[in-house]
């Protein structure tokens, strides 16, 4: 008599649910990773070219009045690519995830995939590893070389095409205020790694009362200190008044506890937009009393710096959520829909960035607040089509 507890065979109909290592394979991810990266090379070129034509007709003009050399004419618009390079990567990320999609549910793999029980989360892998590296990579672009190429760009611009007259009459004098150390500095001529000449330099205590005075023809920074040259110094005593005897005449002379850089001092003058994320920290963190609408700028500026390249990311995720449709023909309005919601995108972060530049919303709010929304709506698109 057999074993009625026996395990019946199972039934020919019955498809066994797809393994993990079937839902991660290698074949797939290298799959939509070739499918993702072909659209994304072309579409970061093209855009990169659009650019660069657009730089062209804008400034070649000048470049040819002035007869100015072949070698400074491809500096001027190599210097513009890094800058370049952020604005062109999310519209390309964007707009390769768009076409990936379509293509895929051109030939029903899309539907195959999601009839596998493979999530989009799992199959798109590929692009959301290199949607968080070109967020990396424009984050670094603008700390390192965005922002110092774009300001070095149009200083050649102006070297090449102004007389130099006018710009040594444009760069003649330069004022700083260290709130901190209650000191201030006047320049006639501040260069950033030169000698800078016809150097005064005021230290007051914290009442207000001076304390001494330097006048100097030439000053240079070198090792952590300045050196002044041809110069005087004056004192005064505890009531501020000027201390009897003649001024104190000196060749060369430093003084211990002058702790301000160039660099800090062309900071403080720079706009906010021009600096990067340690450029505004040390702004911030130097210059601890600076007027309510610059320390708004800056620190706006500042969660704008940090929270921007996440503009990657959102994209991706627009492009995927919004493209993953079961209807063949909902791939093209999700791509329009993807497109006009990253415009929404940009409208809302410059608005919200000048609202918060100009002391109206919260630094953190008008730096961060677009780029937090539009990248919860882009997981909610993904999860909604998972």
């Amino acid at each position: 008599m057999g074993d009625s507890s026996a395990a019946s065979p199972p039934s020919p109909d019955a498809v066994p649910p797809p393994s993990v290592s079937r839902r991660t394979s290698g074949t797939l991810i290298r799959y939509v990773a070739c499918q993702f990266i072909i659209p994304l090379c072309c579409c970061v070129g093209g855009f990169a070219a659009l650019f660069l034509i657009s730089d062209v007709f804008d400034v070649l003009r000048d470049f040819l009045e002035v007869r100015a050399s072949l070698a400074t004419v491809v500096t001027y618009f190599l210097l513009r690519q890094p800058v370049n390079l952020v604005n062109v990567l999310p519209m390309s990320l964007l707009l390769s995830s768009c076409f990936m999609v379509s293509m895929m549910g051109r030939h029903n793999e899309v539907t195959a995939l999601r009839a596998a029980g493979v999530s989009v989360m799992r199959w798109c892998l590929p692009v959301w590893g290199i949607a968080i590296l070109f967020s990396g990579l424009a984050f670094l672009l603008n700390e390192r070389w965005a922002t110092k190429c774009s300001v070095r760009a149009e200083e050649l611009l102006e070297e090449t095409t102004t007389d130099a007259k006018l710009r040594e009459r444009g760069r003649a004098k330069l004022a700083y205020h260290n709130h901190v150390a209650h000191r201030d500095w006047y320049f006639q001529a501040f260069s950033r790694d030169g000698d800078k000449l016809g150097v005064l330099i005021k230290q007051s205590h914290p009442d207000g009362r001076s304390k001494w005075e330097l006048r100097a023809a030439k000053a240079s920074f070198g090792d952590g200190n300045w050196v002044f040259s041809d110069g005087s110094v004056t004192r005064f005593d505890s009531e501020g008044a000027l201390v009897e005897g003649p001024e104190v005449h000196f060749e060369t002379h430093s003084i211990d506890g002058l702790d301000e850089r160039p660099a800090d001092i062309l900071s403080s003058m720079r706009p906010a937009e021009e600096l990067s994320v340690r450029e505004l920290l040390r702004v911030l963190r130097v210059n601890r009393a600076l007027p309510v609408a610059t320390r708004n700028a800056s620190l706006t500026m500042l969660w704008y710096r940090l929270s921007f390249p996440t503009s990657c990311l959102i994209a991706a995720l627009l492009g995927i959520g919004l493209s993953v449709t079961p209807e063949r023909t909902g791939a093209l309005k999700g791509f329009a829909t993807a497109v006009g919601i990253m415009v929404l995108y940009y409208v809302a972060d410059q608005f919200f960035l000048l609202l918060g530049k100009n002391g109206v919303l919260p630094p953190l709010i008008g730096g961060s607040l677009p780029n937090v929304l539009f990248l919860g709506w882009g997981c909610r698109e993904v999860y909604a089509r998972r």
